[in-house]
């Protein structure tokens, strides 16, 4: 399907200023400015800490969109051509907001890569550059994806239990403004160091999968911190929840654990645990916390499945998703 909009076409953009990216800044505000040469209504709102973009998102479903598509003429939401566009600039997390705050399916979504991570721009291949990402916008085309559910909190990528949580939980309480892949450098020595692996239970669709301690992910897509694909068989658009549990054995066992995914060769260690299922819970005896989209989000217990709406993106025409991983050695 292709994207072009008229020029009754309206752009809403979130941008998120503490995000890891500064540069992410001049290239959304030439975005901006390309777009409203061409004759689009562009507003920009920017928001102020944890929680807004979600709340700004939810406004705009409420009022301002519904204005645009009635000053067009058209039906809401009918079309791409007529509906207004959101563009959302930061990280993951101000991502996993919007998309949480987003009250229709019907809006088109443009992803520009502000965060330290940006997993799902890079799924997307989608770099931070202004005349890549008004190509996207005007040429792109639209690809549905799943959307999870954490309880009642949506999300799109991956939710983390154990170690992860806790590395987040910790950047969290040291981070002042801007961050990069150096501010994870103590907290993630902190973790290693200190951090008791809890008991886990996890159960996918019913049946028990784990119990002992570990470090659990739940996700749908392959990306991860560092380049790491713990979710390797994992795509936004089948209707399946992956989930990963690395049983913890000790320091040394854990590293070998990621040293095996960072190689590709997750299916050669078989101690990993590794299901697909519609439907995963997951609890402890103790308080264990938890992270979602690379955002603290309390703490266990926590159940997963998919919500019953997809997200609209924009993505370069090129783009096909990868082929999940072929599985093997006891993977299920």
């Amino acid at each position: 399907m292709n994207t072009t909009l008229d020029r009754c076409g309206h752009v809403q953009v979130i941008v998120n200023p503490i995000s890891g990216r500064a540069g992410s800044r001049v290239v959304v505000a030439a975005l901006c400015r390309q777009m409203r040469r061409a004759g689009y209504a562009v507003d920009v709102h920017t928001t102020r800490g944890p929680g807004e973009a979600r709340t700004i998102a939810r406004r705009l479903c409420r009022k301002s969109l519904l204005g645009t598509a009635r000053r067009c003429h058209a039906p809401p939401f009918a079309t791409a051509r007529n509906a207004t566009t959101l563009v959302v600039c930061g990280g993951d997390g101000t991502i996993s907001e919007v998309v949480d705050g987003l009250l229709t399916d019907d809006i088109p979504v443009l992803l520009v890569p502000g965060g330290t991570e940006n997993l799902l721009a890079t799924y997307f291949g989608i770099p931070l550059d202004a005349a890549t990402l008004w190509d996207v916008f005007r040429r792109g085309r639209e690809v549905r994806l799943d959307v999870a559910l954490r309880d009642d909190r949506r999300f799109l990528m991956v939710a983390g239990v154990g170690s992860d949580a806790e590395v987040v939980r910790l950047l969290s309480r040291q981070r002042r403004g801007h961050i990069s892949y150096w501010n994870y450098v103590r907290p993630i020595w902190q973790t290693l160091w200190h951090y008791h692996h809890p008991n886990l239970w996890v159960e996918a669709d019913g049946t028990l999968i784990h119990q002992g301690p570990g470090w659990a992910l739940v996700g749908n897509v392959p990306q991860y911190a560092m380049g790491l694909q713990l979710l390797h068989r994992a795509r936004p658009d089948d209707g399946l929840l992956d989930v990963c549990v690395l049983p913890f054995r000790g320091n040394a066992r854990l590293l070998w654990h990621l040293w095996k995914v960072l190689l590709g060769q997750t299916d050669a260690d078989r101690t990993i645990v590794y299901k697909q299922a519609r439907r995963v819970r997951i609890w402890s005896d103790r308080q264990v916390p938890l992270e979602v989209d690379g955002d603290v989000a309390g703490s266990l217990p926590a159940q997963f499945r998919l919500a019953p709406q997809k997200v609209r993106f924009l993505v370069p025409n090129t783009w096909q998703p990868p082929q999940p991983a072929a599985q093997s050695n006891g993977y299920d």
